[in-house]
């Protein structure tokens, strides 16, 4: 059966809850989280930035020989490694996570499964989980693909693995430390009513799309001074931000 869920940039202004339809009256419930928790929560920020590493480098951070994906990796973590003392630290940071996320989380050790509302977790349910918590944070990622064959889905895999190391080597260039400040100051600067808490209560892909809208708003402010001024080429018009 398709998986089905009811998440959108615009109800989780309303809402942080996410259903997802996995068969005929099953439903998983994923949490969205804001991004204060980026801030606040630093097993969480460990949990994000591990199932946001290439998988080769997750692999060979844990000595991984295999060619485990990520959904392997962590169902080894949380059923076979974590009963190991020196793997406790790592164990409660993907416990911690997927716990944040997945409402009434669940483990059965005997049969190696992780259940989500009593509803088992295979690999499709957990690739569009990560999808959807993903999408959310603002990354930009495709939606989960159903592949025909287990030589196939490897094959994909290697070549998603090369796009993931360009990705990582881009966001360290990228990163700033007050990076997410200037970002909020924009926002509220283009719109007065919002406050840093509220903000901060928000998701990441929100805080996108308010920045967006934020430059478009201060762009809007500036080009209707020139043309209050009457600065504006001849037959120009002053078009709203908001299209």
């Amino acid at each position: 059966m398709e998986i089905i869920s009811d998440y959108s940039l615009t109800k989780s202004f309303v809402s942080k809850k996410v259903q997802l339809l996995v068969g005929p009256n099953q439903i998983i419930y994923i949490n969205l989280v804001p991004l204060k928790d980026f801030y606040s929560d630093d097993q969480w920020v460990r949990f994000y930035n591990f199932i946001n590493m290439p998988i080769k480098d997750l692999r060979k951070n844990f000595n991984i020989k295999e060619e485990l994906d990520l959904y392997d990796i962590v169902n080894l973590i949380i059923i076979t490694l974590g009963q190991f003392r020196e793997f406790a630290t790592i164990y409660q940071t993907f416990l911690h996570g997927l716990e944040k996320i997945i409402d009434n989380l669940s483990m059965d050790l005997s049969q190696k499964a992780i259940y989500g509302n009593k509803i088992l977790i295979t690999r499709e349910i957990f690739d569009y989980i990560m999808y959807i918590i993903k999408s959310s944070c603002g990354e930009k990622i495709e939606a989960p693909r159903q592949f025909s064959s287990e030589e196939e889905r490897l094959f994909y895999l290697a070549q998603k693995e090369y796009d993931d190391q360009i990705k990582g080597l881009r966001q360290k260039e990228q990163a700033s430390a007050d990076a997410m400040l200037k970002v909020l100051l924009s926002i509220t600067y283009a719109f007065p009513n919002f406050t840093f808490d509220y903000l901060f209560e928000q998701t990441l892909a929100q805080i996108r799309w308010l920045q967006k809208y934020a430059a478009e708003a201060a762009s809007y402010e500036v080009n209707k001074q020139i043309f209050a001024a009457g600065n504006m080429k001849k037959g120009s018009k002053l078009n709203f931000f908001i299209k």
